[in-house]
């Protein structure tokens, strides 16, 4: 048996793949117990919640489609394609980014997440993957996250 007390916590937690980590959990919880054998207990002020029903009923599709709308809206992945930039030498980097940004177009937008990171952001993983490879990369530490599991 495993017993998730208070399950709100990862459904409702400020990232945009909340949900598909909460899945996730769940389904790794289903895999430990051995499938029907055992039992997953789920503690949740929230039942309804897409996650809880995909995992119920064994179909991720559902937490899928419910989901899919809002990132579309929000250009978040997979309806957009992101990196997160950071590292000592990131500044000079995004510099560098933002004159290619200006001199291409509307290739990618470039938003500051603070902290000394940030995101880029293109239509698909070809632009974002052109965005970067056509970029000297200057000396020191960076770190290009693409596709980053947290924001």
């Amino acid at each position: 048996m495993v017993c998730f007390l208070e399950l709100d916590q990862e459904l409702t937690a400020p990232r945009f793949r909340a949900g598909e980590e909460a899945l996730a959990l769940l389904a790794r919880a289903s895999r430990l117990v051995g499938g029907s054998r055992g039992r997953v207990v789920v503690q949740t002020r929230i039942p309804g919640h897409p996650a809880i029903e995909a995992a119920r009923r064994a179909d991720p599709a559902i937490l899928r489609d419910c989901e899919a709308p809002l990132r579309a809206e929000l250009r978040l992945p997979p309806a957009s394609a992101l990196c997160a930039i950071s590292g000592p030498s990131a500044p000079p980097y995004v510099t560098a980014l933002r004159e290619r940004l200006a001199a291409d177009g509307p290739a990618g937008e470039l938003l500051d997440a603070g902290d000394g990171r940030w995101l880029l952001r293109a239509s698909d993983t070809e632009s974002l993957s052109a965005l970067l490879s056509g970029l000297a990369r200057p000396p020191g530490r960076l770190r290009l996250e693409v596709d980053p599991q947290r924001l």
